[in-house]
């Protein structure tokens, strides 16, 4: 989406009218993707709902302010009276919506509860996750987008776990919308066409709104090809046909006309800009409002109607964008100083909003890492309590042996128990002392690295619920795999630690080589075995050596582990077919030891060579890992004299990462 800035300029270049309106609609278009993805056309018979609620519905959703929540409790009420499960659900989405209009987080997300335990009780998955879909929706209209993708992490787990594909098929699509946010909109059109095929195999509800995201995707990224046109329309015309059981849904239908009047805006094409306009004033456009204000204000452009323009603007809810578009319809008009006015309260409306989203971000980091630090604090003082239980219980039945065995011993033996004890009472101290330490220190290392630990934590915690949870029916096979993704997930967490402990080892001016005999072919052999159960099927993962099995150097086997194994894990987590080949050599290197991984993965750009070497680099953000792996290979080999280095002469397809160690260690 193109900032304040990029439009500014653009009234530089551009002064006429229709320049300005294209823009206009292309910024209107692009920064509503996601506004309206709600699965808001679901309520038909297909989910038992009779005609004349459904009827009853849609007229109390375009009515505002407490008449609405009124007519919502009415509605509830008479579902309630029917008894009808599914009615129910829908009468709860009153509140919902209308919480989501008026921007009341804390009462939306109570909605979603509420909303969420009624399907639950129900048997009604739809109904769950159209609610679950509708939180994470309002999150990221709100810029809360790592609030947004945990959630949509979470729900798409859960989908999962339950083989609820239209759940599955909602989170596909709220990821491709955080990729277009992301500016990566090739990545978001892919996704979003594995969503659609999956919606159309497994025949999900939630295809209609996903061919609507892809229409608008579509038409950002082709915007200047000729066939972009005709390519978009097809795809509104899926998103309206693809309706659940009803093609003129009318909520469906409205949201197609409205989106249609916009991409037409953008492509300057007055004619049909006009003509879908008019046939979305026969329909119901009042319930998407917020679409229905932006796309008047597009009109008011195209009438070269100034007043209408601001009358119209000046009713945009959200202050970013409400000043956005005066300031735009004041340039268009040569209003440089009302247009000046307008550009600082769009900045200072921004600027407020982003420090109050990432306020609210932090809060709740801090949150969950004051919980995570008062549990870890709560085991070392139970593990205290019982180490010093234990150890009274010695001293008590040690004391009881001795005045039964050696009477005319005990008060000798009760003097040296006691000063036993003593003894360990300042250990539980100094430890103590050290376990405070550490605390202080893991709260500093949780601040930092909250994300990478708390996808596995989460991942650890979630799997074992299900497995713990008596009213969970899960399978040998679901047990076996969620106990896979349990070790799986320890491990990486055991890898985090690890990287932070030798980082931390080799920049203290406390640390000492050792230096030992060392067999570099049972050094590779070892880093196979521990990788070995991590690589996919389909790669071949081995070792070959030019060195025979007794050859040793004088070196640390523990840091050269921790270099190949690291080696070995970059290459598994980026190869997904083809082969990993560990090589030691003599020759390569004369005078010195060298150590290669090979691997036919994606490969590192030779630009990145150095890059992907320093500490928390990662050139694909959304892979797991904490980008510490590289960092402390380097500063391993620094210590021993080496030297560790992508080979950008390697020209073999994936990459080649290579450890050169002197034979003088």
């Amino acid at each position: 989406m193109r900032n304040i800035q990029s439009i500014s300029h653009e009234h530089t270049c551009r002064s006429t009218r229709n320049a300005l309106l294209m823009r206009l609609a292309a910024v209107i278009v692009l920064s509503i993707i996601g506004l309206f993805l709600q699965p808001l056309s679901a309520q038909n018979n297909n989910f038992g709902i009779s005609d004349d609620f459904n009827d009853a519905f849609l007229n109390i959703i375009i009515k505002t302010g407490p008449e609405r929540l009124a007519a919502g409790d009415s509605l509830y009420r008479e579902a309630l009276k029917r008894k009808n499960a599914a009615e129910q659900c829908v009468a709860l989405r009153v509140p919902l919506m209308h919480y989501v209009n008026t921007d009341e987080t804390e009462k939306m997300e109570e909605a979603v509860r509420k909303l969420q335990q009624e399907a639950r009780s129900n048997n009604l998955p739809y109904y769950y996750y159209d609610a679950y879909y509708t939180l994470i929706v309002h999150y990221y209209n709100n810029g809360r987008y790592f609030r947004a993708l945990q959630e949509t992490k979470k729900m798409q787990e859960e989908a999962i776990a339950e083989n609820y594909h239209n759940g599955v098929c909602q989170s596909m699509d709220m990821f491709a919308t955080i990729y277009s946010t992301q500016g990566n909109t090739e990545e978001a059109l892919a996704v979003a066409k594995k969503a659609i095929d999956y919606a159309r195999k497994h025949k999900c509800v939630a295809i209609s709104q996903i061919y609507l995201l892809y229409a608008q995707l579509y038409a950002a990224a082709y915007c200047d090809e000729p066939y972009v046109k005709d390519s978009v329309l097809y795809f509104y015309d899926q998103c309206l046909h693809n309706g659940i059981s009803n093609p003129n849904d009318q909520l469906q239908k409205a949201s197609s006309d409205l989106m249609k009047c916009l991409f037409f805006g953008s492509m300057e094409d007055r004619e049909n800009f006009y003509k879908a306009y008019d046939e979305a004033m026969k329909g119901k456009p009042e319930f998407h409002a917020g679409i229905l204000q932006k796309v008047k204000v597009l009109k008011a452009l195209y009438d070269a109607d100034e007043e209408k323009c601001y009358e119209e603007a000046a009713k945009i809810s959200d202050p970013a964008r409400r000043y956005l578009y005066l300031y735009a319809i004041a340039a268009n008009y040569k209003r440089y100083e009302k247009a000046l006015a307008y550009h600082v309260m769009y900045s200072q409306a921004k600027d407020s909003i982003s420090s109050h989203i990432q306020a609210q971000d932090l809060a709740e980091l801090n949150v969950q890492a004051d919980t995570h630090r008062l549990k870890q604090e709560n085991l070392e003082l139970d593990l205290q309590n019982a180490r010093l239980t234990l150890y009274i219980v010695i001293a008590l039945v040690f004391a009881l042996l001795l005045i039964i065995g050696f009477l005319g011993l005990f008060s000798y033996r009760r003097r040296q128990n006691m000063q036993r004890l003593e003894r360990l009472n300042a250990e539980l101290v100094i430890a103590r002392d050290e376990a405070q330490s550490a605390n202080r220190m893991k709260t500093v290392f949780i601040q930092n690295m909250t994300h990478e630990m708390r996808t596995p934590l989460n991942a650890i915690m979630g799997f074992s619920q299900i497995l713990t949870d008596p009213d969970m029916e899960v399978d040998d096979n679901m047990k076996h795999e969620l106990s896979d993704q349990i070790q799986f997930n320890t491990r990486l967490m055991t890898s985090l630690v690890d990287d932070l402990l030798t980082l931390a080892e080799l920049e203290s001016d406390a640390h000492n080589l050792k230096l030992e005999p060392c067999s570099c072919n049972q050094l590779c052999d070892q880093a196979i075995a521990d990788v070995m159960p991590r690589k996919p099927e389909g790669v071949n993962l081995y070792f070959t050596s030019e060195v025979s099995g007794d050859y040793t150097i004088n070196s640390e086997p523990v840091h050269i582990s921790q270099v190949l194994t690291n080696f070995l894990t970059n290459a598994v987590k980026y190869t997904k077919e083809g082969e990993i080949h560990l090589h030691c050599s003599t020759s390569e290197n004369p005078g010195s030891v060298t150590f290669s991984v090979t691997d036919t993965g994606i490969g590192v750009p030779p630009e990145k060579a150095e890059y992907i070497f320093e500490r928390f680099a990662k050139l694909d953000m959304f892979v797991q890992g904490n980008g510490l792996g590289l960092s402390v290979c380097r500063l391993i080999a620094n210590r021993l004299g080496g030297t560790v280095k992508l080979d950008t002469t390697y020209t073999g397809g994936g990459a080649r990462f290579v450890f050169i160690l002197p034979m003088g260690n």
